[in-house]
C-alpha cells in the first residue's frame, strides 16, 4: 500500500510538472526546467522569502489534524489534471464548473488549498499559480504519510 500511495502521488505530480507555472518565459529559457522544489526561490518580491517552506509547514500541520488530508489532495490533483492538464480549473466555484459537477462533488481540500493560496499571495504576490500550490500540498502529504508508514 504504501508504495502504491506513493507512486499514484507522483505520477499525478510530473504529470503536472511545467504545465501550471505563471513563469511561460522562464520555462522558454531553461529547455527542461518545470515544477521543482526550490522553483520559486528567488522569484517572490522579498528574494528571502521561501514561500515554498510556508507551504510545506503549514501541509504539515494540517497533517498532523488530519492524516486523511492524502487521499482528498490526491483526489483533487487527479480531478483537476485528468482532461486537459492541471489548471487549478478544479477550484472555480460556479454552476456549471467543474468543482460542481457530479463527479468532483465528494472532492474535498478546497479550504487547505484557499489558505495556502493565502499564505502564498502574502509572501510572493501574483507568482505562485493555484495549480502549483496543489502539487506542493500533495507532494507534501505523500512525503508525510511515506514517513509514517516506515
Amino acid at each position: 500500500m504504501k508504495h502504491l500511495v506513493t507512486v499514484v502521488g507522483l505520477v499525478l505530480i510530473l504529470c503536472q510538472v511545467g504545465e501550471s507555472t505563471p513563469h511561460r518565459s522562464l520555462l522558454q529559457l531553461e529547455p527542461n526546467a518545470g515544477l521543482k522544489v526550490g522553483f520559486y526561490k528567488g522569484l517572490c518580491p522579498n528574494k528571502k522569502v521561501n514561500v515554498e517552506a510556508t507551504l510545506t509547514t503549514k501541509v504539515q500541520q494540517e497533517f498532523r489534524k488530519d492524516p486523511t488530508i492524502l487521499p482528498a489532495l490526491l483526489r483533487m490533483q487527479f480531478h483537476d489534471c485528468f482532461v486537459q492538464g492541471c489548471d487549478a480549473s478544479i477550484l472555480i466555484d460556479g454552476p456549471s464548473s467543474e468543482r460542481t459537477a457530479g463527479p468532483n462533488l465528494s472532492v474535498r481540500g478546497y479550504k487547505l488549498i484557499d489558505t495556502l493560496k493565502d499564505l502564498a499571495e502574502a509572501e510572493c504576490p501574483d507568482i505562485v499559480s493555484c495549480a502549483d500550490i496543489i502539487a506542493i500540498a500533495t507532494k507534501e502529504a505523500i512525503k508525510l504519510v511515506s514517513v509514517n508508514l516506515y
